[in-house]
């Protein structure tokens, strides 16, 4: 679910101790950024901050997590478009390549 106190430390964890890698798939091709910005860009909708889930994606680009893996499900409509778009500006203000296109995908 979105990044919380208790999320962002077992990610921290997990990952700056090469216990988990971010560049797994699951069955469907999903990875943990996948996930991580699908709940990011919902936070981003709901509330206009999200300052643990951008630091979540920060952990797991540094250990080699893709900027471009796509989004799981997107805010509001579930449009994974929608979660693009609120990405966009939030990717650029981290200095990270924005999340694919639909046209891209």
């Amino acid at each position: 679910g979105p990044a919380n106190k208790h999320s962002h430390a077992i990610v921290k964890k997990l990952v700056t101790e090469q216990l988990a890698n971010p560049t797994t798939r699951n069955a469907r091709g999903k990875t943990a950024v996948s996930f991580a910005k699908s709940w990011h860009a919902e936070t981003l909708a709901k509330h206009g901050v999200d300052e643990l889930g951008q630091d979540v994606l920060k952990i797991l680009f540094a250990y080699g997590g893709n900027p471009r893996d796509e989004v799981v499900f997107g805010p509001n409509d579930g449009s994974p478009r929608s979660a693009e778009i609120l990405l966009k500006s939030a990717f650029e203000a981290m200095g990270v390549g924005a999340a694919p296109s639909s046209d891209e995908a």
